[in-house]
């Protein structure tokens, strides 16, 4: 699975599956006959069927003898595991799916990825795997040349980590139970994909198998699961993120459920967020109420209650315009200047007077006191038209400081020519990092 800074990838299949091991696989015989020559036909044959033979022949007596641990295949090297050396374990499977070509085993050492074109296993199938190491894309993988069903057993116990542990990597493949609040759920490639936070720690949890006619609904309830933990990584073997396998919605279980109507949750100020409390701050979702200053659908919006301003992060598209009153329900988080609420649902309940901005000038905006206010602004444009962080904005100068307008592209300006040199009045959202 690929995973890259909150940009959804196609779910892709991991080390095992990688293409090199593709090309080992015979192609189909009609494709071996363009010959007219006998004679080629036979050294052709012969070219094909001799390494065959020699896959096929027991091993030598001075074979190196089998490794039969998964602990032990993965303390191999890379040089070591693209050896191809000889393995035999048994254990139970703990997660597979032909879709992404998934197989995990864990044995009473270690779990480890195995990669299939034999058969594919269930989980809590006891199984042994006859087969060769191989260094895969991020840890040693054991590739299988036969896999035996002995039988079934019961899933080993989950090693319980913290969700910042498998930022590391030590736990790839292993099979782990994890703890934490549902963020966020969706269906992508055909899983049911969860987000779960445990303080400032996110991870993906994909679920293999689930009955879209039994829906469920685990936003922010706490819960414990177990599954396989995962790896997405670069071509130079590094580790770029990580997320959870788990088979069936019955490795998941709820510790808090959530509560059935998240806007009955107590009315709370934006003040009030991320502030003191001998417990700690509530990692739960959290309701506000107010009015709209500002608005970017699909990415959220900006709201103003009584004691202060507030962003709201929300995939929800539906519009809103200023003035629009608001109930928001998400989930607090720190930012470097000012708390926010992510994830949030809202929904509009009425509608007043469009907020004013307040003027300032450049140095009090500097000072990151009124970050996520509506404020007005006047200065000289210096630069326009240049891209900054993915959005067209204006370089301007006020008060000895120059910071830069983001504006959103479907609004109409004038021509960059036509702007530099200009002085402008701006009204937007103020954020501190612009300055």
């Amino acid at each position: 699975m690929r995973n890259s800074g909150g940009v959804k990838v196609p779910f892709v299949p991991r080390s095992g599956s990688h293409p090199a091991h593709r090309k080992t696989i015979l192609p189909p015989l009609i494709h071996l006959f363009p010959f007219t020559n006998p004679f080629a036909l036979v050294v052709f044959w012969v070219s094909i069927l001799a390494p065959l033979a020699t896959i096929a022949q027991p091993l030598s007596p001075s074979a190196p003898t089998p490794i039969t641990t998964a602990k032990a295949i993965l303390e191999l090297s890379p040089d070591q595991a693209a050896s191809r050396l000889p393995c035999r374990i048994r254990g139970v499977v703990t997660a597979s799916a032909l879709q992404g070509d998934l197989l995990f085993v864990q044995d009473t050492t270690a779990g480890i990825y195995v990669y299939t074109t034999v058969v594919l296993p269930r989980p809590g199938d006891d199984v042994e795997i006859q087969g060769h190491s191989e260094k895969g894309l991020f840890s040693p993988i054991l590739v299988a040349q036969n896999v035996i069903t002995i039988g079934t057993a019961a899933l080993p116990p989950a090693r319980p980590v913290a969700i910042e542990q498998l930022a590391f990597g030590q736990h790839d493949s292993q099979w782990v139970e994890v703890e934490g609040i549902v963020m966020r759920q969706s269906i992508d490639w055909g899983h049911l994909v969860l987000l779960l936070a445990s303080g400032s720690a996110r991870l993906e949890v994909r679920i293999l198998e689930f009955d879209p006619t039994q829906p469920v609904n685990w936003v922010d309830a706490r819960v414990k699961v177990r599954g396989v933990a995962g790896t997405a990584y670069n071509d130079q073997r590094q580790l770029v993120a990580f997320h959870l396998l788990t088979q069936t919605t019955n490795l998941i279980e709820v510790l808090r459920p959530p509560t059935p109507n998240p806007y009955s949750l107590p009315l709370r100020s934006s003040a009030s967020l991320m502030g003191y409390s001998p417990d700690g701050a509530s990692q739960h979702r959290t309701r506000l109420q107010g009015v709209v200053t500002w608005s970017w659908p699909g990415n959220g919006f900006f709201l103003k209650d009584n004691e202060g301003d507030v962003r709201i992060h929300s995939n929800q598209k539906e519009p809103l315009d200023p003035g629009d009153i608001v109930e928001a329900v998400g989930f607090p988080a720190p930012t470097f200047n000012r708390p926010v609420l992510q994830e949030a649902v809202f929904r509009k309940i009425g509608q007043t007077n469009s907020p004013q901005p307040l003027p300032i000038t450049a140095l009090a905006a500097a000072t990151g006191a009124h970050d996520a206010e509506l404020i007005a602004l006047e200065g000289v444009v210096l630069k326009a038209g240049e891209q900054h962080s993915g959005h067209s904005a204006i370089v301007v100068e006020a008060d000895q400081k120059v910071f830069r307008l983001r504006h959103q592209d479907s609004w109409p300006l004038p021509d960059a020519a036509d702007l530099v040199g200009s002085r402008i009045r701006a009204v937007g959202i103020c954020n501190k990092d612009s300055l």
